[in-house]
Protein backbone atom coordinates (compact mmCIF):
# COMPACT_ATOMS: atom_id res chain seq x y z
CA UNK A 1 0.00 0.00 0.00
CA UNK A 2 2.08 2.91 -1.17
CA UNK A 3 2.13 6.46 -2.31
CA UNK A 4 4.66 6.50 -5.13
CA UNK A 5 7.13 9.38 -5.44
CA UNK A 6 10.13 10.20 -7.60
CA UNK A 7 12.38 9.03 -4.78
CA UNK A 8 10.50 5.76 -4.68
CA UNK A 9 10.89 5.38 -8.42
CA UNK A 10 14.65 5.63 -8.12
CA UNK A 11 14.75 3.06 -5.34
CA UNK A 12 12.27 0.71 -6.99
CA UNK A 13 14.13 0.83 -10.30
CA UNK A 14 14.34 -2.44 -12.19
CA UNK A 15 17.00 -2.13 -14.89
CA UNK A 16 16.48 -3.40 -18.39
CA UNK A 17 19.86 -4.88 -19.22
CA UNK A 18 21.37 -3.95 -22.60
CA UNK A 19 19.21 -0.90 -23.21
CA UNK A 20 18.02 0.69 -19.99
CA UNK A 21 14.45 1.93 -20.25
CA UNK A 22 14.36 4.30 -17.33
CA UNK A 23 14.94 7.98 -18.06
CA UNK A 24 14.62 11.09 -15.94
CA UNK A 25 12.69 13.35 -18.29
CA UNK A 26 10.00 13.23 -20.91
CA UNK A 27 11.45 12.57 -24.35
CA UNK A 28 10.70 10.69 -27.53
CA UNK A 29 13.54 8.62 -28.98
CA UNK A 30 14.09 5.62 -31.23
CA UNK A 31 16.79 3.08 -32.01
CA UNK A 32 17.16 -0.55 -33.08
CA UNK A 33 13.70 -0.53 -34.70
CA UNK A 34 12.07 0.58 -31.44
CA UNK A 35 10.55 3.86 -30.42
CA UNK A 36 10.12 4.85 -26.80
CA UNK A 37 8.72 7.63 -24.67
CA UNK A 38 8.96 8.45 -20.99
CA UNK A 39 7.08 10.67 -18.59
CA UNK A 40 6.05 11.27 -15.00
CA UNK A 41 2.77 9.81 -13.78
CA UNK A 42 1.54 8.30 -10.51
CA UNK A 43 4.39 10.24 -8.83
CA UNK A 44 6.91 8.04 -10.60
CA UNK A 45 8.85 7.90 -13.86
CA UNK A 46 7.54 5.57 -16.54
CA UNK A 47 8.94 4.40 -19.86
CA UNK A 48 7.30 2.53 -22.74
CA UNK A 49 9.25 1.02 -25.63
CA UNK A 50 7.47 -0.31 -28.75
CA UNK A 51 8.80 -2.12 -31.80
CA UNK A 52 8.34 -0.26 -35.08
CA UNK A 53 8.22 -3.57 -36.97
CA UNK A 54 4.48 -3.81 -37.46
CA UNK A 55 1.52 -2.53 -39.44
CA UNK A 56 0.69 0.26 -37.02
CA UNK A 57 1.80 3.80 -36.20
CA UNK A 58 4.14 3.26 -33.24
CA UNK A 59 4.33 6.98 -32.48
CA UNK A 60 0.55 7.23 -32.31
CA UNK A 61 0.38 4.17 -30.04
CA UNK A 62 2.97 5.66 -27.71
CA UNK A 63 1.04 8.91 -27.50
CA UNK A 64 -2.16 7.00 -26.75
CA UNK A 65 -0.40 5.03 -23.99
CA UNK A 66 0.77 8.25 -22.37
CA UNK A 67 -2.76 9.65 -22.60
CA UNK A 68 -4.07 6.50 -20.95
CA UNK A 69 -1.54 6.90 -18.13
CA UNK A 70 -2.79 10.42 -17.51
CA UNK A 71 -6.40 9.23 -17.56
CA UNK A 72 -5.75 6.40 -15.11
CA UNK A 73 -3.88 8.75 -12.78
CA UNK A 74 -6.92 11.02 -12.79
CA UNK A 75 -9.04 8.06 -11.73
CA UNK A 76 -6.95 5.87 -9.41
CA UNK A 77 -4.66 8.22 -7.48
CA UNK A 78 -5.63 8.69 -3.83
CA UNK A 79 -3.19 11.58 -3.51
CA UNK A 80 -3.87 13.68 -6.59
CA UNK A 81 -6.39 16.35 -5.78
CA UNK A 82 -9.23 16.23 -8.29
CA UNK A 83 -8.86 12.55 -9.11
CA UNK A 84 -11.91 10.30 -8.92
CA UNK A 85 -10.52 8.32 -5.98
CA UNK A 86 -9.55 11.52 -4.17
CA UNK A 87 -13.15 12.67 -4.50
CA UNK A 88 -14.50 9.32 -3.35
CA UNK A 89 -12.31 9.42 -0.24
CA UNK A 90 -13.53 12.94 0.44
CA UNK A 91 -17.16 11.81 0.21
CA UNK A 92 -17.74 13.98 -2.84
CA UNK A 93 -18.71 11.23 -5.31
CA UNK A 94 -22.23 11.03 -6.73
CA UNK A 95 -24.60 8.83 -4.78
CA UNK A 96 -26.48 5.99 -6.50
CA UNK A 97 -30.13 5.20 -5.78
CA UNK A 98 -29.06 2.21 -3.66
CA UNK A 99 -26.95 4.40 -1.35
CA UNK A 100 -23.60 3.51 -2.86
CA UNK A 101 -21.16 5.85 -4.57
CA UNK A 102 -21.15 5.96 -8.36
CA UNK A 103 -17.72 5.05 -9.75
CA UNK A 104 -16.14 4.52 -13.16
CA UNK A 105 -15.39 1.11 -14.64
CA UNK A 106 -11.59 1.32 -14.00
CA UNK A 107 -12.15 2.24 -10.35
CA UNK A 108 -14.76 -0.51 -10.06
CA UNK A 109 -12.36 -3.06 -11.56
CA UNK A 110 -9.47 -2.00 -9.30
CA UNK A 111 -11.58 -2.08 -6.15
CA UNK A 112 -13.04 -5.45 -7.15
CA UNK A 113 -9.57 -6.90 -7.64
CA UNK A 114 -8.43 -5.40 -4.35
CA UNK A 115 -11.30 -7.06 -2.51
CA UNK A 116 -10.60 -10.37 -4.22
CA UNK A 117 -6.93 -10.32 -3.26
CA UNK A 118 -7.68 -9.03 0.21
CA UNK A 119 -9.67 -12.21 0.79
CA UNK A 120 -7.00 -14.40 -0.82
CA UNK A 121 -4.26 -13.00 1.42
CA UNK A 122 -6.32 -13.15 4.58
CA UNK A 123 -6.35 -9.36 4.84
CA UNK A 124 -2.60 -8.85 4.46
CA UNK A 125 -3.45 -6.87 1.33
CA UNK A 126 -6.07 -4.30 2.23
CA UNK A 127 -7.08 -1.41 -0.02
CA UNK A 128 -8.76 0.36 2.92
CA UNK A 129 -5.34 1.10 4.47
CA UNK A 130 -5.47 4.81 3.52
CA UNK A 131 -6.44 6.15 6.99
CA UNK A 132 -3.23 4.56 8.30
CA UNK A 133 -0.89 5.03 5.34
CA UNK A 134 -1.73 8.74 5.16
CA UNK A 135 -0.33 9.17 8.69
CA UNK A 136 3.16 8.13 7.64
CA UNK A 137 5.40 10.84 6.13
CA UNK A 138 8.29 9.15 4.38
CA UNK A 139 10.05 12.14 2.89
CA UNK A 140 10.09 14.46 5.91
CA UNK A 141 13.37 16.25 6.62
CA UNK A 142 13.14 15.05 10.23
CA UNK A 143 11.62 11.55 10.34
CA UNK A 144 9.02 10.92 13.02
CA UNK A 145 6.60 8.15 13.88
CA UNK A 146 2.88 8.84 13.76
CA UNK A 147 1.26 8.96 17.17
CA UNK A 148 0.37 5.42 18.19
CA UNK A 149 -3.07 6.60 19.32
CA UNK A 150 -3.70 8.00 15.84
CA UNK A 151 -2.69 4.70 14.27
CA UNK A 152 -4.97 2.70 16.54
CA UNK A 153 -7.85 5.07 15.77
CA UNK A 154 -7.20 4.86 12.01
CA UNK A 155 -7.11 1.05 12.19
CA UNK A 156 -10.79 1.12 13.14
CA UNK A 157 -11.50 2.03 9.49
CA UNK A 158 -9.23 -0.62 7.94
CA UNK A 159 -11.18 -3.71 6.92
CA UNK A 160 -11.84 -4.23 3.22
CA UNK A 161 -14.27 -7.08 3.99
CA UNK A 162 -16.81 -4.35 4.82
CA UNK A 163 -16.62 -2.93 1.28
CA UNK A 164 -18.80 -4.14 -1.58
CA UNK A 165 -19.07 -3.20 -5.23
CA UNK A 166 -21.63 -3.85 -7.92
CA UNK A 167 -23.15 -2.73 -11.18
CA UNK A 168 -26.54 -2.19 -12.75
CA UNK A 169 -26.15 -5.62 -14.35
CA UNK A 170 -26.14 -7.39 -10.98
CA UNK A 171 -29.18 -9.34 -9.88
CA UNK A 172 -31.24 -7.24 -7.52
CA UNK A 173 -29.88 -3.95 -8.84
CA UNK A 174 -33.21 -2.76 -10.17
CA UNK A 175 -33.61 1.00 -10.41
CA UNK A 176 -29.98 1.73 -11.24
CA UNK A 177 -29.13 3.32 -14.56
CA UNK A 178 -27.65 1.07 -17.25
CA UNK A 179 -23.88 0.90 -17.23
CA UNK A 180 -23.64 2.15 -13.64
CA UNK A 181 -20.94 0.93 -11.26
CA UNK A 182 -21.01 1.61 -7.54
CA UNK A 183 -19.15 0.96 -4.29
CA UNK A 184 -20.61 0.62 -0.81
CA UNK A 185 -18.10 2.32 1.47
CA UNK A 186 -18.71 2.58 5.23
CA UNK A 187 -18.41 6.05 6.79
CA UNK A 188 -14.81 6.96 7.56
CA UNK A 189 -13.32 4.32 5.28
CA UNK A 190 -10.92 5.52 2.57
CA UNK A 191 -9.08 3.64 -0.14
CA UNK A 192 -5.45 3.50 -1.24
CA UNK A 193 -4.94 1.61 -4.51
CA UNK A 194 -1.18 2.22 -4.64
CA UNK A 195 -0.46 -1.48 -4.14
CA UNK A 196 -2.51 -2.50 -7.16
CA UNK A 197 -2.85 0.43 -9.56
CA UNK A 198 0.45 0.10 -11.43
CA UNK A 199 -0.15 -3.60 -12.07
CA UNK A 200 -3.67 -2.82 -13.28
CA UNK A 201 -2.46 -0.05 -15.59
CA UNK A 202 0.47 -1.98 -17.08
CA UNK A 203 -1.88 -4.87 -17.79
CA UNK A 204 -4.36 -2.56 -19.52
CA UNK A 205 -1.60 -0.94 -21.58
CA UNK A 206 -0.26 -4.34 -22.61
CA UNK A 207 -3.75 -5.48 -23.65
CA UNK A 208 -4.21 -2.32 -25.71
CA UNK A 209 -0.87 -2.68 -27.52
CA UNK A 210 -1.43 -6.35 -28.26
CA UNK A 211 -4.91 -5.59 -29.64
CA UNK A 212 -3.23 -3.05 -31.95
CA UNK A 213 -0.90 -5.74 -33.28
CA UNK A 214 2.26 -4.99 -31.27
CA UNK A 215 4.39 -8.12 -30.92
CA UNK A 216 7.39 -6.66 -29.08
CA UNK A 217 7.37 -3.97 -26.39
CA UNK A 218 8.31 -3.23 -22.80
CA UNK A 219 6.26 -1.24 -20.31
CA UNK A 220 8.11 0.09 -17.25
CA UNK A 221 5.91 1.77 -14.67
CA UNK A 222 8.31 2.94 -12.01
CA UNK A 223 10.03 -0.42 -11.80
CA UNK A 224 7.08 -2.70 -12.58
CA UNK A 225 8.29 -4.18 -15.87
CA UNK A 226 5.97 -5.90 -18.34
CA UNK A 227 7.29 -7.43 -21.56
CA UNK A 228 5.12 -7.99 -24.62
CA UNK A 229 6.64 -10.88 -26.54
CA UNK A 230 10.39 -11.06 -26.98
CA UNK A 231 12.86 -8.73 -28.69
CA UNK A 232 12.77 -8.22 -32.44
CA UNK A 233 15.79 -10.51 -32.61
CA UNK A 234 13.83 -13.33 -30.99
CA UNK A 235 15.88 -13.12 -27.80
CA UNK A 236 14.26 -12.76 -24.39
CA UNK A 237 14.25 -9.46 -22.57
CA UNK A 238 16.74 -9.57 -19.69
CA UNK A 239 15.50 -7.72 -16.62
CA UNK A 240 17.82 -6.73 -13.81
CA UNK A 241 16.36 -6.81 -10.30
CA UNK A 242 17.43 -3.89 -8.12
CA UNK A 243 19.88 -4.50 -5.31
CA UNK A 244 18.22 -3.12 -2.14
CA UNK A 245 19.71 -0.03 -0.51
CA UNK A 246 22.09 0.57 -3.42
CA UNK A 247 22.42 3.02 -6.28
CA UNK A 248 19.76 3.06 -8.97
CA UNK A 249 20.45 0.38 -11.55
CA UNK A 250 22.72 -1.75 -9.37
CA UNK A 251 21.53 -5.26 -10.14
CA UNK A 252 21.45 -8.19 -7.74
CA UNK A 253 19.74 -10.74 -10.01
CA UNK A 254 18.71 -11.09 -13.65
CA UNK A 255 15.61 -12.63 -15.15
CA UNK A 256 15.04 -13.50 -18.83
CA UNK A 257 11.41 -13.06 -19.85
CA UNK A 258 9.09 -13.04 -22.83
CA UNK A 259 5.45 -12.08 -22.37
CA UNK A 260 5.84 -11.86 -18.59
CA UNK A 261 6.12 -9.22 -15.89
CA UNK A 262 8.77 -8.72 -13.22
CA UNK A 263 7.46 -6.90 -10.13
CA UNK A 264 9.35 -6.23 -6.90
CA UNK A 265 8.45 -4.81 -3.50
CA UNK A 266 10.88 -4.20 -0.69
CA UNK A 267 11.82 -2.35 2.45
CA UNK A 268 14.24 -0.06 0.57
CA UNK A 269 11.70 1.73 -1.64
CA UNK A 270 10.40 4.35 0.79
CA UNK A 271 11.73 4.30 4.30
CA UNK A 272 13.41 6.14 7.14
CA UNK A 273 15.60 5.03 10.03
CA UNK A 274 14.80 6.28 13.50
CA UNK A 275 16.68 5.22 16.63
CA UNK A 276 18.51 2.60 14.55
CA UNK A 277 15.24 0.98 13.46
CA UNK A 278 14.04 0.72 9.86
CA UNK A 279 10.50 1.86 9.05
CA UNK A 280 9.23 1.34 5.51
CA UNK A 281 6.10 1.92 3.49
CA UNK A 282 4.52 -1.55 3.31
CA UNK A 283 2.24 -1.59 6.33
CA UNK A 284 0.61 -4.48 8.15
CA UNK A 285 -3.17 -3.79 8.15
CA UNK A 286 -3.41 -5.44 11.57
CA UNK A 287 -0.90 -3.17 13.34
CA UNK A 288 -0.42 -0.10 11.14
CA UNK A 289 3.35 -0.66 11.21
CA UNK A 290 5.77 -2.41 8.86
CA UNK A 291 7.02 -5.92 9.54
CA UNK A 292 10.81 -6.24 9.80
CA UNK A 293 12.17 -9.68 8.92
CA UNK A 294 15.29 -11.13 7.27
CA UNK A 295 13.79 -10.27 3.85
CA UNK A 296 14.56 -7.02 1.99
CA UNK A 297 12.67 -7.69 -1.22
CA UNK A 298 10.25 -10.06 -2.90
CA UNK A 299 10.07 -10.29 -6.70
CA UNK A 300 7.25 -11.97 -8.58
CA UNK A 301 7.56 -13.14 -12.18
CA UNK A 302 4.34 -14.10 -13.96
CA UNK A 303 1.67 -13.27 -16.51
CA UNK A 304 -0.69 -11.26 -14.26
CA UNK A 305 0.64 -7.80 -13.36
CA UNK A 306 -1.96 -7.13 -10.66
CA UNK A 307 -1.31 -10.48 -9.01
CA UNK A 308 2.43 -9.77 -9.08
CA UNK A 309 1.86 -6.42 -7.39
CA UNK A 310 -0.27 -7.99 -4.67
CA UNK A 311 1.98 -10.98 -3.97
CA UNK A 312 5.16 -8.90 -3.84
CA UNK A 313 3.79 -6.39 -1.34
CA UNK A 314 1.67 -8.74 0.79
CA UNK A 315 4.57 -11.20 0.95
CA UNK A 316 6.57 -8.57 2.82
CA UNK A 317 3.78 -8.56 5.43
CA UNK A 318 3.07 -12.29 5.53
CA UNK A 319 6.59 -13.66 5.27
CA UNK A 320 7.92 -16.07 2.67
CA UNK A 321 6.50 -19.25 4.20
CA UNK A 322 2.93 -17.96 4.37
CA UNK A 323 3.26 -16.38 0.91
CA UNK A 324 4.25 -19.73 -0.56
CA UNK A 325 1.30 -21.42 1.15
CA UNK A 326 -1.06 -18.96 -0.56
CA UNK A 327 0.64 -19.45 -3.93
CA UNK A 328 0.51 -23.23 -3.67
CA UNK A 329 -3.03 -23.49 -2.27
CA UNK A 330 -4.34 -21.25 -5.05
CA UNK A 331 -2.17 -22.94 -7.69
CA UNK A 332 -0.76 -19.61 -8.83
CA UNK A 333 1.64 -19.83 -11.76
CA UNK A 334 4.37 -17.45 -10.63
CA UNK A 335 8.08 -17.47 -9.85
CA UNK A 336 9.25 -16.03 -6.55
CA UNK A 337 12.69 -14.51 -6.00
CA UNK A 338 13.55 -13.46 -2.45
CA UNK A 339 16.33 -11.02 -1.55
CA UNK A 340 17.53 -11.36 2.05
CA UNK A 341 19.12 -8.82 4.39
CA UNK A 342 22.58 -10.21 3.65
CA UNK A 343 22.11 -9.43 -0.08
CA UNK A 344 21.72 -13.09 -0.99
CA UNK A 345 18.87 -14.19 -3.26
CA UNK A 346 16.90 -17.39 -3.47
CA UNK A 347 14.48 -18.66 -6.10
CA UNK A 348 11.77 -20.32 -4.07
CA UNK A 349 9.99 -22.18 -6.85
Amino acid sequence: MIKHTAAAAAALFVALIAGTLFTSCTSLHSNDNYISDSGFYFDTYIDIKISTEGEYDASALLAECMDKCAEYEDILSAYKEGSELFGLNAGEAEKADNGGYVISRPLYECISLGLQYGEMTGGAFDISIFPVSSLWIWDAETPALPDDKDIRKALEYVDCSKISVGSSEDEGAAGLADGLFYVMLPDGMKLDLGGIAKGYISGKLADYLEECGVKSAVINLGGNVRAIGSKNTGDDWVIGIQKPFSGRGEVIEKESISGLSVISSGDYERYFILDDKLYYHILDPDTGYCVNTDVDQITIVGTDDVLGDVLASSGMVLGVERLMEIIESNRLDVKVIVTYNDASTKRIN
